[in-house]
Order: C-alpha cells, then sequence, then structure tokens
C-alpha cells in the first residue's frame, strides 16, 4: 500500500512538478521509476517540463520520459 505518486497537493502540483521546480534530479528520476506521469498538469495547465526550463539535465530525463514538447499551458505557452 505505497503512497500515490500522481497525488497533487493543494496548489495543484505533483511530487515530479516540486522535483522540478527544486532542480531535484534525483528525485524526478526516482519518481519517474515508480510511474509518475511526465504529462500530468497543475491547475495552470504546465506540466514537469514547462517547470524544469532552467535545469537541462531535468529537461533531457523528462524528454527521454516521453515529454510531450506541444504541452500547452493555460496561456497557450509550450515548454520550448
Amino acid at each position: 500500500n505505497g503512497a500515490e505518486v500522481n497525488r497533487k497537493n493543494k496548489h495543484g502540483l505533483t511530487a515530479l512538478h516540486v522535483a522540478a521546480m527544486a532542480d531535484e534530479y534525483d528525485c524526478a528520476e526516482t519518481l519517474l521509476e515508480y510511474g509518475a506521469d511526465v504529462n500530468v498538469r497543475c491547475r495552470d495547465g504546465r506540466t514537469p517540463l514547462h517547470r524544469a526550463l532552467n535545469n537541462s539535465r531535468l529537461v533531457k530525463l523528462f524528454l527521454k520520459s516521453q515529454a510531450n514538447v506541444n504541452a500547452e499551458d493555460s496561456s497557450g505557452n509550450t515548454p520550448l
């Protein structure tokens, strides 16, 4: 009986969003290994890739994990 890896907090963020925002590569990698959805969206429509743009290692990890580079947030912005 484990934790729900894609559960959202009160701000609509998953653990993968938070890991991306905190530049936590190892944490993000572990979350993905346990089934975290790399294309999950938070309240404003952003995916973890949107949140990771300042960290090239995380961007590469998410792209390798099939992140959608065309995912639009609520303002119509894509990650790249």
